[in-house]
């Protein structure tokens, strides 16, 4: 059995496994099969959002026992922005606890009462993620709850899918206290015809997955995105994006967001940095850090080798399928129990 290839001058015969084969490896659907390729998609993502998968991604228990997050890592009041980077199962501040119920007064006006299920940790990190400016944290607060009461933001649509199989948006590997890693290139975004909206939608979706299933309370609460912007110059350079990025994930997943790494910029792009970052507010600009090509090794000083695909001096091979995400730590799992553990919100 064959099928007809028409893409380009001339009509070709070719066996029907290669068509299953384009499919796999490049997410084109030929129109007349398309409903049924993405019924097919659509219930391989469903079995792989389903909470016994992502049960694997529970870190092995030696390695949760390793992290021990230093004291001024917990909170640091010399910090000028972000002071605090654990915020379950640690001794809050006095000043802390009585920013917190004020927070809930506020909420109770707001709402009527502080929502279901909404714990100390979470308020405190939405009066972080505000600079504990209480007129933005009831907006945060009213965005967040509208975020987890959205059941659409799970569902994506054909083209969303697409974005989601090509690597433009994806999580692979951990840094050395188990901080989730989540790719963005740039360069394939700008390369693309994609809508903002659609790109912002499989962000969100690829996010979402991070903070709900890669978070451990008290030792994994934060992660850490890396730009690679692949020599994109000044003038090219996504600004509206990045601004988008920053502000999207500040009611959806407050105090997730540790540090954004931008790899890969161009000379003119680094030197020129702190002039294209004037758009971003402080606490946007403390989290960036620019890396540039010949200075990749500096990841190493933060995440393993291991955890990092060769592409990027790793030791890791590079990927090809990027939905859903690997179990980084598999190699250490035949020998360790996994750790019980609750869901952050």
């Amino acid at each position: 059995c064959f099928f007809f290839s028409s893409r380009r001058r001339h009509t070709r015969f070719l066996p029907v496994s290669w068509a299953r084969r384009c499919v796999q490896e490049t997410g084109y659907q030929r129109r007349v099969h398309g409903e049924l390729i993405l019924e097919q998609k659509q219930n391989t993502m469903e079995s792989q959002t389903s909470e016994e998968f992502w049960q694997q991604f529970i870190p092995p228990e030696e390695v949760l026992n390793s992290i021990n997050h230093p004291a001024e890592y917990i909170y640091n009041p010399k910090k000028a922005k972000n002071q605090r980077g654990i915020f379950h199962n640690v001794e809050f501040t006095e000043n802390e606890k009585k920013q917190i119920t004020l927070y809930e007064a506020a909420l109770r006006e707001k709402f009527g009462d502080v929502p279901k299920g909404w714990s100390q940790a979470l308020l405190l990190r939405l009066l972080y993620s505000s600079d504990f400016n209480f007129d933005d944290c009831k907006w945060l607060a009213g965005e967040h709850l509208r975020w987890v009461e959205d059941e659409s933001k799970l569902n994506l649509n054909p083209v969303q899918q697409r974005i989601l199989s090509t690597g433009m948006i994806y999580q692979f590997g951990r840094d050395k206290v188990g901080r989730p890693l989540i790719y963005i290139h740039l360069d394939r975004f700008k390369k693309s015809k994609v809508s903002e909206e659609d790109f912002m939608k499989v962000f969100l979706f690829v996010f979402w997955h991070a903070w709900k299933y890669m978070q451990v309370p008290g030792k994994i609460e934060n992660c850490i995105l890396l730009l690679d912007v692949n020599e994109i110059g000044i003038l090219n350079f996504p600004k509206n994006i990045l601004q988008q990025l920053l502000s999207d994930t500040r009611p959806r997943f407050p105090a997730f967001l540790e540090k954004v790494i931008i790899l890969n910029p161009t000379t003119s792009l680094s030197l020129s940095w702190s002039a294209i970052s004037a758009f971003l507010d402080d606490n946007a600009k403390s989290k960036i850090n620019v890396i540039k090509k010949k200075e990749q090794s500096k990841l190493f000083q933060q995440v393993s080798p291991d955890q990092i695909e060769k592409y990027y001096g790793g030791n890791a091979e590079n990927l090809k399928v990027f939905w859903p995400p690997q179990d980084t730590y598999r190699q250490y799992r035949n020998n360790s129990i996994p750790v019980s553990y609750t869901h952050l919100r």
